[in-house]
């Protein structure tokens, strides 16, 4: 996920958790760790934000995108919009 933005390795994750739980969950944590990394002024209580929601996304997807879609507007990542906003949950 180096090569994507920031923004797009979370909307790829997004797609992962529906259509790939197990490459999903090593996505994820890399994400995670990105976003501590590149995010200069990133909180610990704001990183176990996207982690609990990230953790979430395979069981409570209707729960964790709109958290998902807050700390992303929140924190204005550039990402595929239709993935991160539009994504519809098919349980």
């Amino acid at each position: 996920m180096g090569g994507l933005r920031l923004g797009d390795a979370l909307a790829l994750c997004v797609v992962l958790a529906d259509r790939d739980p197990v490459r999903y969950r090593r996505a994820a944590a890399r994400w995670i760790a990105r976003y501590a990394d590149e995010v200069p002024d990133v909180s610990l209580e704001e990183t176990q934000l996207f982690a609990a929601a990230l953790a979430a996304l395979l069981t409570s997807p209707k729960l964790a995108l709109p958290v998902l879609r807050e700390l992303v507007r929140v924190r204005r990542l550039v990402t595929v919009q239709s993935v991160v906003e539009d994504f519809v949950v098919v349980e």
